[in-house]
Parts: C-alpha cells; sequence; structure tokens
C-alpha cells in the first residue's frame, strides 16, 4: 500500500486560467493607477472570491464529516484486504513520503476495524490432577482470563495462611490421633491375623531390620 502527499498549494492550472483571465480583462483603472504610481495591485485580486450560494450547503454543520485521510482509498482498501488475510506470516507495509499521514491514517483504520470486528476467546492453560505431564486448555469468552487468574492467585494467598493454622488447631490433632489409632489397631489385627494362620501352617513370621521374613517351625 502506497501513501501520497496532497499537495495543498494552488493548482497550476488555476493559476495560469487566472491570469488568462487577467489578460483578457486588461488592467483595471484601480491597478493600473497603482501601478502608475508605483503601490502594486489591489488587495481585492489577491484573492479568489466563492459565491456562498454555489457550494450547496449553508454552514459546515450541515456536511457529513470524511471518514478516513483525504484521497487515500486505495491505500484503505489494500489494508482492508490485508486484514482479511487470515492465515500465518502475512505482513503489511506501510510506504509513503515524510507528512503523509501514515501511521495516523492506519493506526485510525485499525482501531475502526477492532471496534467492529468480534473479540476472540481467551484460553487458560491450567494444571491437570489426572495427567500432571500434561496441561488443560480452558476456553473463557473473551475478558474473562485475567478474572480466573486474579482469583486463583487471591485463592492461593488465603490458602497459605488458612492452611497452616488450620493444621495448627487442636480439632485437626485430635482427628489426626484418632485416624493414627484406627490405622494402628487394623494393621496389628491384620499381622495378628497372619501369625496366627502361619502357625497353623507350621510357618514362622519373622521381622527383620528389611521387612517381613517367614521360616519354617517344627514343634513350635
Amino acid at each position: 500500500m502506497f501513501f501520497k502527499r496532497r499537495n495543498k498549494e494552488k493548482p497550476t492550472e488555476a493559476a495560469d486560467a487566472s491570469q488568462v483571465e487577467k489578460r483578457d480583462d486588461g488592467p483595471s483603472a484601480d491597478s493600473a493607477g497603482a501601478s502608475s504610481q508605483g503601490q502594486g495591485i489591489a488587495g481585492d485580486a489577491l484573492r479568489r472570491s466563492v459565491e456562498a450560494s454555489s457550494l450547496g450547503f449553508k454552514t459546515t454543520a450541515d456536511l457529513e464529516p470524511e471518514e478516513g485521510p483525504f484521497a487515500q482509498d486505495r491505500a484503505l482498501a489494500d489494508l482492508d484486504f490485508g486484514l482479511r488475510m487470515r492465515g500465518r506470516d502475512f505482513n503489511i507495509f506501510v510506504l509513503g513520503p515524510p507528512g503523509a499521514g501514515k501511521r495516523t491514517a492506519v493506526l485510525a483504520h485499525l482501531s475502526k476495524a477492532q471496534r467492529e470486528a468480534t473479540a476472540p476467546a481467551d484460553w487458560v492453560y491450567v494444571q491437570s490432577f489426572d495427567e500432571p505431564h500434561r496441561l488443560r486448555a480452558l476456553k473463557f469468552p473473551a475478558g474473562r482470563a485475567p478474572l480466573l487468574a486474579e482469583r486463583v492467585a487471591a485463592a492461593v494467598r488465603e490458602l497459605r495462611a488458612t492452611l497452616p493454622a488450620a493444621f495448627d488447631a487442636e480439632d485437626y490433632r485430635v482427628r489426626h490421633r484418632a485416624i493414627e489409632e484406627d490405622y494402628r489397631s487394623a494393621h496389628d489385627d491384620a499381622l495378628d491375623a497372619l501369625h496366627a494362620k502361619a502357625a497353623d501352617q507350621n510357618i514362622a513370621v519373622l521381622r527383620t531390620p528389611l521387612g517381613f521374613g517367614m521360616a519354617p517351625m517344627h514343634d513350635g
């Protein structure tokens, strides 16, 4: 895409036509008198007058504002074409002389396209407790992912303070001791049953530093 700079100077054709009209009409009496006296040309000859009735509107409030940069329709059409490219590894190169308003025009056009486009969904990767070596991808409506991250961070901060306090509470200690007693009792009952079953078959169950072992018995 290419931006061209608007020429703000008076068109050459219009200037030539104005000079031709002046030559055809001949010098006015005022200008002739001023020239003869060495005072230059009259002031009304230095500007162009336009009839207000020929403009087609009463005030500028009746006009619709111009969208986009002036006389850059082709460049903006190329920009729209580039924005419609959904594939990867495509770029838009903007070229134009200094002062053509490239950056301002492109940013304004992109802002407009962004407001009209549908916001993409947010994707969040979280820990998978079933498969710790893999992450889970969660899809959220646009703008909800930062809220999730903020609330998870708040929950972690709260747990860091509440979990140690819960483990130090007396209720937790009582329940912990009760669970240990239940486990120890079940463990002892299982060992007693194993010893009894082994003794009926003349087998001794021995506790060693490396674990449990078995040995044959004769008459106890």
